[in-house]
């Protein structure tokens, strides 16, 4: 082949690679900004707010075949841990929970 086929194909590559490199750094950042989002409630609901936990599972998905696989599994951690609450949520909050723990009723001085 010739030399500028070559070259082309070199430029190629590396611009892929720049782009890999540069989504898995995104990726990496947004992973911890969501690790730490889940150390403090308000600071989930926030990133919760801003649609990051959505961002995150949209990205581990995009990113986290060809990114690290320590930090996909870091993503996936937090994915799990983000559903978990979810569902405990929903439980939680049913309709016909009568009290803050299973079986407790909520006395009047907490509904009024």
């Amino acid at each position: 082949m010739s030399d500028d086929v070559e070259a082309v194909k070199r430029a190629l590559r590396a611009l892929v690679d720049d782009n890999e490199r540069q989504s898995t750094g995104e990726f990496d950042e947004l992973v911890l900004r969501a690790e730490r989002a889940l150390e403090d409630v308000r600071a989930a609901a926030e990133f919760a707010d801003a649609d990051g936990f959505a961002a995150l599972e949209s990205a581990t998905s995009e990113v986290g075949p060809v990114g690290d696989p320590e930090t996909t599994d870091r993503a996936r951690a937090v994915l799990d841990a983000v559903g978990e609450y979810r569902a405990t949520a929903a439980d939680h909050f049913h309709a016909g929970h009568e009290g803050l723990m299973p079986g407790d009723p909520v006395s009047s001085d907490e509904t009024t």
